[in-house]
This record gives C-alpha cells, sequence and structure tokens, in this order.
C-alpha cells in the first residue's frame, strides 16, 4: 500500500538518487525516535545510512510534530526525500494533515496522497487467492478452495494490517485446514472465470 506507492515514486522519479530504506515508527518508543533517525554523538542514524536516497517512514502518526519538523530540516541537509505514510482509520474522508503546524504543513507542501485501505481497492479478492496459492505451495498443501462463506468473512474484514496482515491470516487459514484434496490452484482459477 503506503510504502510500495512511496518506494514506486521514488524509482520513477527520474533523478540519480540512491535506494530507498524503510523505517518502522511503530517499532520503537518516543523517546527512541529521534536518536534512532538522526543518529547520537555514539552512533549514525538511519537519515545518514540512506544520504542522497529516500527514507520512508510507515507509522508518521507517531512521530510528533516537533519530531517532523526537526527530521524534515535534517533530511534536506541530507538530500533525502521524505516519505511520511501516516495511518488512519479516517484517512479517505479527513486529511491526515488536519491539525499540524502551518510550518510543518508549508514544510510538507500540503501534499497528501491518499492510499485506500486494502478491503477497499477493489483487488482483495486477487490479493487473497494469490496469497493462498503461496500458502499452498510453502506449507505442500492441495486445498482445492477457499469456501464460500471464508471467502465471504474474508471479503468483510478491513485489513488494518493490510498486506501483511492478510498474508498472515490466509497462511493460518491454510494451514489450519482440515480437509486435503488433490486440486490444482489452475483448476481453481479456472472456476473463477
Amino acid at each position: 500500500g503506503k510504502t510500495f506507492t512511496a518506494a514506486v515514486a521514488h524509482e520513477l522519479d527520474g533523478s540519480p538518487r540512491g535506494a530507498a530504506t524503510v523505517y518502522d515508527a511503530s517499532l520503537y518508543s518516543d523517546e527512541a525516535q529521534l536518536p534512532n533517525l538522526l543518529g547520537t554523538e555514539e552512533a549514525l542514524g538511519v537519515l545518514a545510512a540512506c544520504e542522497g536516497g529516500a527514507l520512508i517512514i510507515e507509522r508518521a502518526d507517531l512521530l510528533t510534530p516537533p519530531m517532523l519538523t526537526e527530521l524534515l530540516e535534517a533530511g534536506a541537509e541530507a538530500r533525502t526525500r521524505m516519505y511520511l505514510c501516516f495511518t488512519s482509520p479516517s484517512a479517505e474522508t479527513h486529511s491526515v494533515l488536519d491539525g499540524l503546524p502551518d510550518e510543518l504543513l508549508e514544510e510538507l507542501e500540503h501534499r497528501e496522497l491518499v492510499i485506500p485501505s486494502l478491503a477497499r481497492r477493489g483487488v482483495l479478492d486477487v490479493v487473497l487467492y494469490v496469497f493462498f496459492e503461496d500458502a499452498l505451495f510453502a506449507r505442500g498443501r492441495n486445498l482445492r478452495d477457499i469456501s464460500p462463506a471464508a471467502m465471504r468473512a474474508l471479503l468483510g474484514y478491513d485489513y488494518p494490517g493490510n498486506m501483511v496482515e492478510a498474508k498472515t491470516i490466509v497462511d493460518t487459514m491454510v494451514a489450519r485446514a482440515r480437509a486435503t484434496i488433490a486440486v490444482s490452484y489452475t483448476h481453481l482459477r479456472a472456476h473463477e472465470t
């Protein structure tokens, strides 16, 4: 979703930049965020490691406005493009930038791209079947299909954890399935059309 879009935007930028680095702010405490990102006297931070490239920050909503301001300033000095990925259940109806200080909005140039949640992208069934095939292969299982009741449940879920959560759920479903029926995925795909 958001991280993939940011990585593609970085690749399509066309300018000679370094690689994109992903940093998940949800993995660290508030006190550790800036030392991890900007570094300390003892150690370089993530920003220094991606100088000249891009830094994609997942769960940027966990960083305070002063943290974001300091990070954007340091990123500009390091010639690092920033992609801030905010997670908000209401992002499709309310801007994630609402409530941020005017100075920070100016720094962000009021730019925002909303990526709909996985459940509302119109490709969920295809994604679930791809994960189903992957799980069958990884676990050496030969299951005929996802039952209609299971598919309705899968399609009715919102997947706040996006692709990772969808993949985990389908993998768990395949691991716990009782029946083993020797029918190939090619046969399953033929049933869809």
